[in-house]
């Protein structure tokens, strides 16, 4: 059965009939996969300032795909997104993530395409696990997923204090959706790539120039210093704010234990960082 969307998802085909020559150059689509309050919107306005590449905010792609949007549709869809998040200014929970300069809204040649919908997608695989092939055979190029991870006690922290939610039910949440990840991680092998957040904004010009060779992209010292120059100075510790109990300190440390990319990672510090591959 064909999903019927809500009108408002439906809204980027009144600005989004782009020609079908527009798509002729995408090489690759760009996913992202992982957690809410993990980065992803940082990361995906990066991207999306890179002049080859589109990457839409929070259209969530996997629903469109499973409501029977077709190749060119969707990614009208995800150009339109685009745009209408960069004529917005950029803004999203309270933050900015405009790019001066570069080309957040609109491309040169079309390489990359794809959308900003880290955690969401991650939930939507957990209930229809046979949306990533059904998105492969629709785009017809590649499909690179970007696994965002963060330290998980401010991760837990987050998704705790956005949803009210006490810090244990946080926790399950996040855990169900690290259970989620780690086969598709397994079976996708260099497909996927990590990504720390706190590496990201302690060394955006390092990380960043290594998504995007990950993405078949270039990265133009233009591109990386303007990309740099708007990152937040430091990661927050949001898990300081929070009540955590000693023994639920010890709960989410074994269940990290579980997952390979959570390595490293404890209350007290992260793991040593690493590149992109």
């Amino acid at each position: 059965m064909v999903e019927r969307l809500p009108r408002r998802w439906w809204i980027s085909d009144l600005r989004g009939c782009f020609p079908p020559r527009r798509f002729a150059a995408v090489e690759s689509y760009c996913m992202f996969l992982g957690y809410p309050r993990s980065g992803h919107s940082l990361l995906g306005a990066l991207l999306d300032a890179h002049r080859h590449a589109v990457i839409a905010h929070e259209l969530h792609a996997l629903r469109h795909v499973h409501a029977g949007a077709g190749r060119k549709r969707l990614f009208s869809r995800l150009c339109a997104q685009s745009r209408a998040f960069a004529d917005q200014g950029n803004e999203w929970t309270g933050y900015s993530y405009s790019v001066p300069g570069q080309w957040q809204g609109r491309v040169d040649r079309l390489v990359v395409i794809g959308d900003k919908k880290g955690g969401g997608s991650a939930k939507w695989l957990r209930k229809h696990p046979d949306s990533l092939e059904r998105l492969e055979r629709l785009v017809r190029v590649p499909v690179k997923l970007i696994h965002m991870v963060r330290n998980p006690y401010d991760n837990i922290t987050t998704i705790a204090a956005r949803n009210e939610l006490p810090l244990d039910e946080a926790a399950r949440r996040y855990f169900r959706l690290c259970k989620t990840i780690q086969p598709i991680v397994e079976a996708r092998g260099r497909g996927v790539t990590l990504i720390r957040h706190e590496d990201l904004i302690e060394d955006p010009r390092t990380h960043l120039s290594a998504v995007c060779a990950f993405l078949g992209l270039d990265a133009p010292s233009d591109y990386l210093a303007a990309c740099s120059a708007v990152v937040f100075p430091s990661p927050q510790s949001t898990r300081l704010r929070a009540a955590w109990t000693s023994e639920l300190i010890a709960d989410v440390s074994a269940e990290m234990a579980r997952y390979p990319f959570l390595q490293g990672y404890s209350y007290e510090t992260r793991p040593t960082p690493r590149l992109a591959h």
